[in-house]
């Protein structure tokens, strides 16, 4: 597990399939109150556990899987050319607490002009917490245990925001 700073000079990151075809691998980062910079347009990850970051910038060029990301302060950015999925598990272990970050962003989408493609935004595990969080995707599904600020977003198709439980709020500051 890479530690302190962590910033990505140049060349992707490249989880492909084997000789069979199944894509395996699980990239793991803790940067402790250091940040996060994995911004090279190669970038192939396929599952991501981020253990501990101040700040968190990452573009893959395909679907992404989070599967555990914890501790996060900062600005956390994280934009796919691909599906945005988190595996669930509801139980505590694989949630993403940014309820410390300044802002979640997730983009899913491939390019950034109105009429490009937009993909599936789905964060729907029960112990999520969140502060202020935007998006760009196509349908968004996102599930909160904490307050949740929703900022400038877009769903191109269908929006669901769920509170946890009757004390969580969801405030939209955005348009």
């Amino acid at each position: 597990v890479p530690t302190g700073s962590i910033t990505q000079a140049a060349g992707g990151i490249d989880m492909d399939p084997d000789a069979s075809g199944s894509i395996a691998g699980t990239a793991t980062f803790d940067a402790g109150s250091n940040s996060i910079t994995l911004n090279d347009p190669l970038n192939k990850l396929n599952n991501l556990v981020v253990e501990r970051a101040n700040g968190l910038d990452l573009y893959n060029s395909r679907a992404l899987a989070i599967e555990d990301m914890e501790s996060l302060s900062g600005t956390v950015t994280i934009e796919a050319a691909g599906a945005i999925t988190q595996n669930v598990d509801n139980n505590n272990l694989d949630r993403i607490d940014a309820s410390a970050a300044t802002e979640a962003v997730f983009l899913a989408r491939a390019g950034s002009g109105d009429g490009d493609t937009r993909f599936d935004i789905t964060l729907n595990d029960a112990y999520n917490r969140w502060s202020v969080m935007r998006f760009d995707g196509d349908d968004v599904t996102i599930r909160s245990n904490s307050d949740l600020d929703l900022g400038t977003s877009d769903a191109k198709s269908t929006l669901t925001l769920t509170g946890n439980n009757a004390n969580v709020d969801l405030i939209q500051s955005g348009t």
